[in-house]
């Protein structure tokens, strides 16, 4: 990272055994979180040659310049922090909310220097290991309860969750993705209902881009995606490509809509996304002309996907990864369906399994399956109007086909 990053400098700091032995008895077994989340506890000790810094989870996005934050008076407090707009406060949060507020710890603006002034670290050590197992948010509760009057409330926009992004997007200096959904692990509706989140995720995922080409650390198997969009309604299958976890992709649009929107909507995403191309189907055009000729440049493996169904952000990780364990030619994802009216999921119990269905003829599309390429350079050209036609020669010309009997693909109805 420091080879590729001029303005930023990446220093590996040890956390000493006997550091990791006192926090190591803070006990976090109903949080589900790890004792590292303590570990902005000792950061005064970690790093005694600096006076304050601005600690940051992983999972925040930086958006605009940190000087004004760094440069914030803290008027003799510890600490500085943000509210937290999301939680909802148990008895024991109240009392310390009543106080003043509760806030989110995953932006800290820390004073070290008075840190150390009062020992601060040990001590705070030992009041996590007598309150932990009384916490519901582990290290969060444990810092709202400590410094309960030793903190000043900055702005929510230098930590604003994703729910509190409307009309702010402008001003807010760092997004926090806290709570379940990451722009690493995508929930479906978010693609229909959260246009703001979805866009703070496109650029974390230019970023990411950015980053690896810099770094040339993307794996070999690289994906092409061919995504056939019919209506503008749908175009979200698009978005649910783009975010997904595994980043050695490139994605290509059939637009067969004969919307303009469609066009409109693919130039803007492109502006995050070089690798993003962009086909129209016409009235006058021949469909399996151009997904001939878009398989033709596509890379070592191929994914299908069409309007109205979305991924679930880990499916092209998790087929890849079964192609390669397993040598197969095929891997084929299941679906179930996703009301948007009732915002319902709709499935089938399934085993998340992976079964063998080599020699059978179990598909009647290609959507949901990622194929080596090499299938379609011995097939030749193919017809894409007639599917039965077309399931039947992929098939015929593979070795091994599975299926994973989980859920990744999502076919969305009103």
């Amino acid at each position: 990272m420091n080879d590729i990053l001029s303005t930023v400098t990446v220093h590996m700091i040890k956390v000493l055994d006997k550091q990791q032995e006192k926090l190591s008895k803070i006990s976090l077994e109903n949080t589900g979180l790890p004792v590292t989340s303590c570990y902005r506890f000792i950061l005064p000790d970690l790093l005694p040659s600096l006076d304050r810094i601005i600690y940051l989870d992983v999972d925040t996005l930086v958006l605009s310049d940190l000087t004004e934050l760094w440069r914030t008076d803290l008027e003799g407090k510890f600490i500085g922090v943000a509210k937290d707009e999301l939680i909802n406060l148990n008895v024991a949060q109240k009392i310390v909310s009543e106080r003043k507020s509760y806030f989110n710890s995953g932006m800290l603006l820390m004073d070290l220097n008075l840190f150390r002034k009062y020992d601060i670290c040990s001590d705070l050590i030992d009041f996590a290991v007598d309150i932990a197992e009384y916490c519901e948010y582990g290290d969060q509760d444990i810092l709202n309860y400590y410094f309960i009057d030793g903190y000043k409330l900055l702005d929510t926009k230098w930590n604003c969750g994703r729910k509190f992004l409307e009309d702010r997007e402008k001003e807010v200096g760092i997004v926090h993705f806290y709570g379940l959904e990451k722009p690493w692990n995508n929930i479906v509706y978010s693609f229909y209902f959260r246009e703001n989140i979805i866009n703070m995720e496109h650029i974390y995922k230019l970023y990411q881009y950015r980053f690896l080409q810099k770094s040339k650390s993307l794996k070999d198997n690289k994906v092409t995606i061919v995504v056939t969009l019919d209506i503008f309604k749908y175009s979200k299958t698009l978005e649910s490509v783009l975010l997904q976890s595994y980043c050695n992709i490139e994605v290509k649009v059939i637009d067969v809509s004969q919307d303009d929107r469609v066009k409109a909507k693919v130039r803007k995403l492109q502006l995050y996304y070089p690798n993003l191309k962009y086909y129209e189907v016409t009235l006058n055009d021949d469909f399996s002309r151009v997904m001939n000729f878009v398989i033709k440049n596509s890379s070592e493996h191929i994914f299908f996907i069409k309007s109205p169904y979305v991924l679930l952000s880990k499916t092209i990780s998790d087929l890849m990864e079964i192609i390669l364990e397993n040598q197969a030619d095929i891997a084929v994802v299941e679906d179930r369906a996703y009301n948007l009216n009732q915002l319902m999921y709709y499935f089938f119990e399934k085993d998340n399994q992976l079964e063998d269905i080599s020699g059978q003829n179990k598909l009647n599309s290609l959507n949901g399956c990622l194929i080596k390429k090499e299938i379609f350079d011995v097939v030749g050209a193919l017809n894409f109007e007639d599917n039965e036609s077309l399931t039947a020669t992929i098939l015929e010309k593979a070795d091994k086909v599975m299926v994973k009997h989980s859920d990744y693909l999502i076919k969305v109805f009103d």
